[in-house]
């Protein structure tokens, strides 16, 4: 999936340069669909490695009590991965949301970004 993200980031960088809203767009909709393809992933890992922990176990010094410690563990664990992971994300494609509606609406195009420009905090006045 690595892979996939670079080449959908250049595509949203390439998309943003040229001002192509389904460029842009199509790098929020990826950004979202990893997000819940990673957190369906790491799930599913997270179940794998506790079964293999209970198979592993099955002796009397480990009891139901430390699986069901153990569990909570990871699921408190990943739970605050999710939302860390989910927050980040959605503060990274905030800016491509944006410029999406703003490229959609014809407010940023190639012949308005000077003007638009202008607007930014970190852009000096030109004389």
């Amino acid at each position: 999936m690595g892979i996939v993200h670079i080449i959908m980031t250049v595509i949203a960088l390439v998309g943003a340069v040229i001002f192509n809203f389904f460029m842009v767009a199509i790098y929020v909709f990826w950004s979202i669909l990893n997000l819940i393809i990673s957190i369906v992933l790491q799930q599913q890992m997270v179940g794998e490695l506790l079964d293999w922990v209970e198979k592993q176990t099955d002796d009397a010094s480990w009891s139901a009590s430390n699986q069901d410690e153990l569990e909570s563990s990871f699921n408190t664990y990943m739970i605050m991965n999710y939302v860390i992971t989910a927050i980040l994300t959605l503060l990274w494609v905030y800016p491509s949301v944006f410029l999406s509606v703003e490229i959609k609406k014809g407010i940023m195009t190639k012949e308005t970004y000077p003007r638009e420009e202008m607007s930014c905090c970190c852009v000096s006045k030109r004389g």
